[in-house]
């Protein structure tokens, strides 16, 4: 049998076909014989030890693999979600307190933020696909709605409007969950304001409601404040 055909067949592949030196070993692919087909491939060194074809790798779940602990968040998570169309210039994840990620083990184009309240951090996550189609975990659209609003300075005023009136156009939103959560977070009022201000119409039932629609050039005058 050709051995390159052999190591395939045994090798442990992740989703987005790096291979690990580690695993295939434990596969008993003597480690001759994986040098030798990571040559005769042209495989990348990704890491220590982690290899994959040039042009093929996606780091978001190769990150991830590395460290299960994080959570996609910020411009990352945005992207994910189909919140903005914008390709992230880093890549931003969020740990909880605990959790550690070794600065030398990621690139320069990472930003992490630790999350003190464990019961915060593991509230209101999801599986979504990267462009790769793997599946990693990040906020859902509602967190990160709420974190948009009670982080707004981190957010140009384009992208932040263009986010929350796509999320509000969703039809399978949850904004029960959007609500407790900015409750959680004590934005609650803050959170509701956002969104009377861009006109959602169902804000029945929730607090600090006051009624009425705006009309429409009330409501783009309103709009503008959030510019």
């Amino acid at each position: 049998m050709n051995q390159n055909y052999s190591i395939r067949e045994k090798m442990i592949e992740a989703g987005d076909g790096s291979i690990f030196r580690k695993e295939a070993i434990a596969n008993d692919i003597p480690p001759a014989a994986f040098a030798r087909y990571v040559s005769t491939n042209n495989l990348v060194r990704i890491r220590r030890g982690v290899y994959a074809k040039n042009g093929a790798i996606d780091e978001l779940f190769q990150l991830q693999r590395r460290y299960p602990r994080i959570v996609y968040s910020g411009m990352t998570a945005l992207y994910i979600l189909g919140l903005t169309d914008r390709i992230p210039n880093l890549i931003e994840f969020t740990i909880p307190k605990g959790s550690r990620v070794r600065k030398e083990s990621v690139e320069n184009n990472v930003i992490y933020h630790i999350e003190n309240n464990v019961d915060l951090f593991d509230l209101g996550n999801v599986s979504a696909e990267t462009m790769f189609r793997n599946s990693v975990t990040c906020f859902s659209k509602e967190k990160m709605v709420v974190e948009m609003i009670r982080k707004r300075d981190d957010y140009d005023s384009e992208l932040f409007l263009k986010a929350v009136k796509i999320f509000l156009k969703e039809k399978d939103k949850d904004m029960e969950f959007l609500f407790k959560y900015a409750r959680m977070r004590k934005v609650e009022e803050k959170v509701y304001r956002i969104l009377e201000i861009m006109d959602y119409a169902n804000l029945q039932g929730f607090a600090f409601h006051e009624g009425g629609k705006h009309p429409e050039g009330e409501r783009h005058q309103r709009e503008r404040r959030l510019l």
